[in-house]
């Protein structure tokens, strides 16, 4: 979800001034999409424009991480709410859910890097301290208000932004995907791992290359994060928990975007990770060093 592990650990963030509502409806589809057809989904919209100046991916990974969260505190289906107002002069976005809520001593802990009430390998815990650490960084709050049995409501709270800024801005529904930088040669990567510490490792080479690098880590998030942005280059582990692993997700985005390169990596072998050796992306086996990286970035 632009990543979890990168915006809990205050990966900086590019802010420009959007129209909030313009965005949320933007990327309604992949949010209804997410939370499947067991949910019922509401949305409500604010009595007026509101603009607030924040790092668009980070917004969209935000929301998505939210959404993914509500859905699964509620696998019996229920409903969910997300809603926009201005509160004292801020802008309040909140995710409403009617799902099985959180005790006192977890609501407490629920922003805590790593803390998480999900089985091994079903969730990192950096899903609302992503969420906490994105809205501090935006120069707001997040609150959670939960009650066991009853469901929780999160709220981000944001600045507006400078309103003759925001008076000449396009909104979000209008604005130009970012492409690479031909004359630099510089590249948007997409890393997906379920392994956030060698993610994390893998970003920071592509980083000191000045290169741009978001995180995912599950298919189903690359898959969201396709639709909305566009990148030159998926780098994607192959074993990975979930619906869909690396294999699945690369054929997928090829379709998606054939342009793209695409990049595999692993523990094992070609024809061990893949139970096959005719696959047609180049597979970097881990561990890799840094230099095979930028080689097969080319």
């Amino acid at each position: 979800m632009t990543s979890l592990l990168a915006f809990a650990s205050k990966q900086p963030l590019l802010p420009a001034t959007i129209d909030l509502w313009a965005l949320i409806e933007r990327i309604s589809p992949l949010l209804r999409h997410a939370l499947g057809q067991r949910i019922d989904f509401e949305m409500k919209p604010p009595s007026t424009i509101v603009h607030v100046e924040v790092d668009e991916a980070g917004l969209e990974a935000v929301l998505l991480n939210l959404i993914v969260n509500a859905k699964d505190a509620m696998p019996q289906g229920g409903a969910l709410t997300l809603g926009l107002d201005i509160a004292d002069g801020r802008a309040v976005l909140a995710v409403k859910d009617t799902g099985a809520g959180m005790p006192e001593a977890v609501r407490k802990r629920a922003t805590e890097p790593f803390f998480t009430t999900k089985e091994r390998g079903l969730g990192t815990g950096l899903g609302l301290s992503m969420v906490a650490g994105f809205a501090k960084q935006s120069g707001g709050t997040m609150k959670i208000e939960s009650e066991e049995g009853k469901g929780t409501t999160i709220e981000m709270v944001l600045p507006l932004a400078n309103p003759l800024i925001a008076s000449k801005v396009m909104t979000a529904s209008s604005a130009i995907p970012i492409q690479r930088n031909a004359a630099n040669g510089k590249l948007r990567i997409l890393i997906v791992d379920d392994e956030p510490a060698l993610a994390e490792i893998v970003r920071e080479w592509a980083k000191a290359e000045e290169h741009t690098a978001v995180l995912a880590n599950s298919a189903q998030d690359a898959l969201t994060l396709l639709g909305v942005r566009s990148f030159d280059v998926l780098l994607t582990d192959i074993i990975m928990p979930g619906e869909s692993d690396g294999l699945g997700l690369a054929e997928k985005a090829s379709v998606l975007y054939p342009k793209m390169k695409i990049l595999l990596m692993s523990g094992f072998s070609r024809e061990t990770a893949t139970n096959r050796g005719d696959v047609p992306w180049p597979l970097l086996v881990k561990p890799f060093h840094r230099d095979t990286l930028i080689a097969a970035l080319g």
